[in-house]
């Protein structure tokens, strides 16, 4: 197993719907020099502009069937280990399908981005279950943070999704 490395940044985009954080990502973690990688479905992966700023795509099923869930998960742990990924990025971090898909990942440095700032402070599965391993949280802007009374387990930040590549 290669040693982790905090600059080799994982963007996960399970859900396979948001494009725009996608494209912001990867400007952000470019622009500091991080190697990234990016997971994604199918259909995503086709609005993917910038692919030439990325060390490698891993592509996940477009819809991902509880019964083939357990098989993805054990594929992105080996990919996580075996590109030495010390940073995972999860895009809608508030749905089931991450909570279920945390478990089998290895311990690291987990951020999301969570679209339903309101499960923050109410959430039992994003405050107790994912919290366990995702501390940093960003939300889509200050308006968000403002109105938003989170758990105190997280730390979060507002996050503007607005760079799209020409």
């Amino acid at each position: 197993m290669a040693q982790r490395n905090i600059n080799n940044v994982l963007i996960l985009e399970i859900g396979g719907s948001h494009i725009e954080c996608v494209h912001t990502m990867i400007h952000l973690l470019h622009s500091k020099q991080n190697k990234i990688y990016l997971a994604c479905n199918e259909k995503l992966s086709n609005s993917v502009i910038e692919k030439d700023k990325l060390a490698d795509l891993l592509l996940l099923p477009n819809d991902i069937s509880k019964k083939q869930q357990f098989g993805i998960f054990f594929k992105l742990r080996k990919y996580i280990t075996g590109n030495a990924i010390g940073t995972v990025v999860i895009n809608t971090t508030e749905i089931t399908i991450v909570r279920d898909m945390l478990l089998f990942l290895p311990k690291l440095n987990y951020v999301g981005i969570v679209h339903n700032a309101a499960k923050l402070e109410m959430s039992f599965t994003l405050t107790k279950l994912i919290g366990k391993r995702v501390r940093k949280v960003f939300v889509l802007g200050n308006y968000l943070l403002q109105h938003v009374k989170p758990a105190p387990v997280f730390k979060v930040a507002p996050f503007f999704p607005i760079y799209f590549p020409p």
